[in-house]
């Protein structure tokens, strides 16, 4: 049986051992099928990393397919019915899966916090907390010294929205300050930089965290709300989990209208029934 991914490989092979640009360097020959370091190079992202062995290894790979390629193309698998039929079964999954994808999986739109607010308070015993999740807020800033006075202010009892004032309106504190995450939930897989999550994940309610340091700089967290596996869930904290829900019913329905559309579109007859073999119609 001929593989796809053979098929698929040979071609790209063929389509770029027909180039016969002088610029490009030629690595190996077949016949009169040639494959150089340029298109190597455009086949292997890290093609600058590739060993010396791992490149002979290429080469000799190619050589060999090629080979094979060719002599089977010299002994008529080309003509044969087994290849035209599975060719023409290759050819009809491509050309539907690309038709699916154009039609279904290429919408972009994304569904409204509205629609997923709504969906969730009607479907509110079908979702749980899976993971413990917590509800933070946290200030960013370049250096330790602006976290610091930051905290400071929090803890003096200052608001969260008065303090980052205070930043944005002193130009010499507000170069330090780096941006704001407003109050949302987190869990260990979605706060990033993973240093967050471990000073985050230790902290009570209205805790001031000291000064985090992480690829991002210095970060001030206050904890605001945990969430244990399995206790009732909030919209916030489950909506990424609701939307992806209605995303996957969103595309369900239009395959299935697609469906309907080309059964009204096309003839579509059956000839058998649950106790008769299916027969020769003519």
């Amino acid at each position: 049986m001929i593989r796809f991914g053979s098929i698929i490989y040979l071609s790209i092979l063929l389509i770029f051992g027909c180039k016969t640009e002088k610029k490009e360097s030629i690595i190996a020959r077949v016949g009169d099928v040639t494959l150089t370091k340029e298109e190597i190079h455009k086949q292997f992202a890290g093609f600058d990393s590739l060993s010396e062995t791992e490149f002979r290894q290429f080469v000799q790979q190619w050589i060999n397919e090629e080979l094979l390629y060719q002599e089977a193309v010299r002994a008529g698998v080309e003509e044969t019915p087994e290849y035209k039929e599975q060719l023409m079964k290759i050819k009809k999954q491509i050309t539907t899966q690309q038709f699916i994808e154009r039609e279904i999986y290429s919408d972009s739109s994304m569904i409204s916090d509205s629609l997923a607010r709504n969906y969730f308070e009607n479907h509110r015993d079908e979702f749980s907390i899976r993971q413990e999740t917590i509800r933070l807020q946290i200030a960013n800033f370049s250096n330790r010294e602006g976290a610091s006075a930051f905290a400071a202010s929090l803890a003096k009892g200052i608001a969260w929205d008065s303090s980052i004032s205070i930043i944005k309106n002193d130009s010499l504190a507000a170069a330090d300050f780096l941006g704001e995450v407003l109050p949302g939930y987190f869990t260990e897989h979605t706060l990033l930089p993973t240093e967050l999550w471990k000073v985050a994940s230790t902290l009570s309610m209205n805790d001031i965290s000291f000064p985090v340091k992480s690829s991002f700089g210095y970060s001030i967290i206050v904890f605001l709300e945990r969430k244990q596996k399995g206790d009732a869930p909030v919209y916030d904290a489950v909506s990424s989990e609701v939307k992806e829900r209605l995303t996957i019913d969103k595309k369900r329905k239009t395959y299935q209208n697609l469906l309907e559309s080309l059964y009204k579109r096309y003839r579509v007859e059956t000839f058998f029934t649950k106790d008769q073999p299916l027969t020769n119609q003519k």
